[in-house]
């Protein structure tokens, strides 16, 4: 259910107090200027108890009108906003925020003591600094190296090659220099033996590297989707869902 909804069941004398309670407890969730407990506060003392007809009569007439007042706020920012980025500034300052952190209770300020917005009430209003976090993991995410291949296909790389490129060369050198046979024996050695065995050697400090890469990946990867969801779980907590 909405907030308008939620409004129109708390605005019914014909219910009981404890439905209309229930029904102003799901209101300040759905629009908490001062956070669900301190926008609870400023409606007992603006309102009186909050279970009694009176109390509950004029606590939805407070929600009410301050919601009004303060989708009229939002809509002047988004303009202000629209304007500023034409000129140039993308993001919203800090004093801008700060500005509106301070406004007291939207629709009358006055009386509200030291009381400031929610941080989270401003950020589900598109109100709050630029917080780049899921943003930068993301881009950490694209500039990372693409997982490592396969150790062994290096090695069998190399046996492909020898088979192409050695017999040949040998028959080559064979033609040309007329060695003896020990040294096409040694040549053979060298190239099906020496050279994989050196290749080999190397695997263990690639497949090491390769694992470290992933392990980065993997974690660069998860404190992305993290800081994605801690963002929503903040926006779902002020909007009230």
């Amino acid at each position: 259910m909405s907030f308008a909804q939620h409004l129109r069941v708390l605005r019914d004398p014909h219910r009981p107090d404890a439905h209309r309670a229930h029904a102003l407890r799901r209101c300040v969730s759905a629009y908490a200027p001062f956070g669900y407990t301190g926008t609870l506060e400023h409606l007992r003392e603006r309102c009186g108890p909050l279970d009694t007809p009176a109390g509950l009569d004029a606590a939805a007439e407070a929600l009410a009108s301050s919601r009004r007042a303060w989708l009229a706020e939002v809509a002047a920012f988004a303009g202000q906003r629209r304007f500023a980025k034409g000129g140039g500034h993308r993001r919203a300052s800090r004093a801008e925020v700060a500005r509106y952190a301070a406004m007291g209770w939207p629709g009358d300020p006055g009386g509200t003591g030291a009381r400031v917005l929610s941080p989270l009430f401003l950020r589900a209003y598109g109100i709050g600094l630029w917080e780049p976090a899921p943003v930068a993991h993301r881009r950490r995410v694209r500039r990372l190296k693409p997982s490592g291949e396969w150790p062994f296909t290096m090695v069998l790389a190399v046996l492909v090659a020898e088979l192409l490129v050695m017999p040949p060369l040998g028959l080559g050198l064979n033609a040309l220099l007329d060695p003896p046979p020990v040294f096409l024996w040694s040549f053979g050695l060298v190239a099906l033996v020496v050279v994989p065995v050196l290749v080999v050697r190397q695997l263990p400090a690639r497949w090491e590297r390769q694992r470290a890469e992933r392990i980065l990946h993997r974690r660069i990867v998860e404190a992305a989707q993290d800081a994605e969801r801690r963002l929503a779980v903040e926006r779902a907590r002020a909007y009230g869902r």
